[in-house]
């Protein structure tokens, strides 16, 4: 993706929109490209205004919005380019009322650059080796396994699976058994990512959050509250107590929580104390 202030109109949007308000504009943007060819089209920006407004508002909207979006396009090829798109805010109103702009970007708690978000944008299409705009879950699967395997080898194909169901009811925002372009991204604005930091490019590693000394604090006390017999460990039945009372309840799958806990086990526990 090219600088979203480059070209003949950047004067016009830094002289109109503050950094930080661009960057939003941008994240917008991203998340509402659902097809990934860089462009956000008619029915792309009026499902998300209808998604955010809900039925009621909607149809008098799309009344004032579909004229916005018309004078928006400057090239009449209907679909804003992400130039388009800014200019629409910089120029005028914008193409979409506040609120929604405010909800594609709610959840987000990094901010990407530029060069941050082309790095995962190379990252999506390494790992899209059906070049069809989407990872799907063998694709998921096969990255992580050339990542992950020589690392952990007492992982089976069973934990890859496991992996990736966390991940896709994560990150598969619209349940649709794939990743866009736009959830990859996402994930990695609202969490950790949906990979490991060690198979991003190393462009893209220092994505990977670090944690707050507020979070930090949070992990201690929640660590202390695990430990039942206090000896600063957790072992597998404080895992598996843990799960059976927050995530599951009396009809739940004891088979499923027990493949939760061989798999937090396997991934975490690097010297095999059980």
């Amino acid at each position: 993706m090219p600088s979203v202030v480059s070209g003949p109109h950047a004067e016009s949007i830094l002289c109109s929109l503050s950094p930080e308000e661009v960057d939003m504009l941008r994240d917008a943007f991203i998340y509402m490209d659902r097809d990934n060819d860089g462009h956000v089209s008619r029915d792309e920006l009026l499902t998300m205004v209808h998604r955010c407004v809900g039925d009621e508002r909607f149809s008098p909207l799309k009344e004032y919005l579909v004229p916005l979006f018309d004078v928006a396009d400057k090239d009449k090829d209907d679909k804003l380019s992400l130039t388009e798109f800014l200019l629409s805010f910089a120029d005028g109103p914008g193409v979409v009322p506040a609120e929604v702009i405010s909800s594609c970007v709610s959840s987000i708690r990094v901010r990407l650059t530029d060069e941050e978000i082309e790095t995962l944008q190379e990252t999506f299409r390494r790992i899209d080796t059906k070049a069809d705009g989407f990872i799907d879950k063998e694709e998921l699967i096969v990255a992580l396994k050339e990542n992950l395997k020589h690392r952990f080898p007492d992982l089976h194909d069973n934990n890859f699976n496991d992996i990736v169901a966390v991940i896709m009811a994560s990150a598969d925002t619209d349940r649709d058994g794939r990743l866009c372009l736009s959830e990859f991204i996402r994930s990695f604005q609202e969490d950790q990512g949906v990979l490991p930091a060690a198979f991003l490019d190393a462009g893209a590693r220092k994505l990977v959050q670090k944690l707050t000394p507020a979070e930090i604090e949070i992990l201690k006390e929640a660590f202390a509250v695990l430990d039942k017999n206090h000896d600063g460990y957790l072992e597998y039945s404080d895992i598996y107590d843990a799960l059976w009372e927050t995530i599951f309840d009396s009809s739940g799958d004891k088979t499923q929580i027990r493949e939760l806990c061989d798999l937090i086990m396997v991934t975490a526990d690097h010297e095999k104390r059980g």
